[in-house]
């Protein structure tokens, strides 16, 4: 018997190696050096100021009747709209938080916004992760504007930002994983996502930048000169020029982020910067080895390290001189409590108020300005 059960560990533990070593992980991972964290969500850092405001005591629109509503946008009906893991687009009322069905898209909608402009002006456009840029007419109607960029189809959208013209800026965020593999994607840690824009009047979409690190928000400048993309795997907000001198080109506008960098807007006075977790220091020492983050794949999920709890809004104010501007942090507010808000994805300043959507959560954050 004693022969038997040591025999049947030596091949459990020979299985065992076989599979970490020899079984392809279900991520391809790519080594990278990140620069050292700030030491602490709100410590000190160049891009992390010191003054926090903790946000246990946040209110929650529409606590429990909302499943991952991940981004918000304002109507002119004064309601707040948002998207559902079901497929549903809802309106909220900023008082009360009475929920009413809108539409149901048949797919995942993501970053919405209303169109000012164009062949679909006062329309919803939504960045729906399974279907594509769609559409919403104020009557409910649902159109499919755009599936691919080219010849690529999009992985998943996941934002959108709408210029003055109608023009629409979308975030691929991933060819290779959907929305709910996100830490397959943290952990990859590969270029697996692109900027594009849809011209509404040609009916053409076009990719201006490839290779992007898991592209989520997405942001336009006031006079629409550049763009910026959260990328949230590398901790860091990219500007893409749209106009002027570096029409074409793209640099860094803020890097060394204390967490992943999610959904971008503009408030009265600052860029709002939604931070959907603090950096984890595991996945950070994790990141220079792509084998052993291989190893790490194999496990089970319950065992992968991600996202931690928590997550914080970014508030900044960009310099006057946009061509050395990167921006400057100013103001964070942690979340610790997540009973409702499980990740902050997305922050808009609407009337005095900031609310934000949430990864995992059941209902719209809001906050007194």
């Amino acid at each position: 018997m004693k022969r038997l059960l040591a025999l049947t560990v030596k091949v459990l533990v020979i299985l065992l190696v076989l599979y970490i070593f020899a079984y392809p992980p279900p991520i391809d991972p790519e080594s990278f050096q990140p620069e050292r964290p700030p030491s602490a969500m709100g410590g000190s850092s160049k891009n992390t100021p010191s003054d926090t405001e903790l946000l246990q005591d946040v209110a929650v629109l529409a606590a429990g009747k909302l499943s991952e509503p991940r981004y918000t946008a304002e109507g002119r009906d004064g309601l707040i709209y948002t998207g559902l893991r079901d497929g549903r687009i809802v309106r909220v009322t900023p008082i009360g938080g009475a929920v009413q069905d809108f539409v149901h898209t048949e797919g995942r909608p993501m970053g919405l916004a209303f169109s000012p402009a164009g062949p679909w002006k006062d329309h919803l456009m939504v960045a729906d992760a399974v279907r594509g840029l769609l559409a919403v007419a104020p009557n409910g109607a649902v159109y499919v504007l755009t599936t691919k960029a080219g010849d690529r189809d999009f992985g998943f959208l996941a934002d959108l930002a709408i210029g003055g013209d109608g023009m629409v800026y979308m975030t691929d965020a991933s060819v290779r994983h959907d929305p709910d593999r996100y830490i397959h994607e943290i952990l990859e840690a590969r270029p697996n996502g692109r900027l594009l824009r849809y011209d509404p009047s040609k009916g053409a979409t076009i990719s201006l930048v490839d290779n992007l690190y898991f592209p989520t928000g997405v942001l336009l400048a006031p006079d629409e000169s550049y763009v910026l993309v959260s990328e949230t795997c590398r901790y860091r907000i990219t500007r893409y020029w749209l106009r002027g001198p570096r029409a074409g080109s793209s640099d860094v506008f803020l890097n060394d982020l204390p967490g992943f960098p999610c959904g971008l807007s503009r408030g009265k006075d600052n860029i709002w910067i939604a931070v959907a977790s603090a950096r984890n220091a595991v996945v950070d020492w994790l990141h220079p080895n792509s084998f052993l983050k291989g190893i790490v794949s194999k496990m089970p999920m319950s065992l992968w390290p991600g996202m931690k709890a928590g997550g914080c809004v970014l508030a900044l104010r960009e310099n006057s001189d946009k061509k050395e501007s990167r921006g400057t942090g100013s103001l964070v507010f942690c979340n610790e409590t997540e009973k409702h808000l499980r990740g902050i994805t997305s922050v808009n300043e609407i009337g005095g108020k900031l609310y934000l959507g949430t990864l995992h959560g059941d209902g719209i954050g809001v906050l007194d300005k």
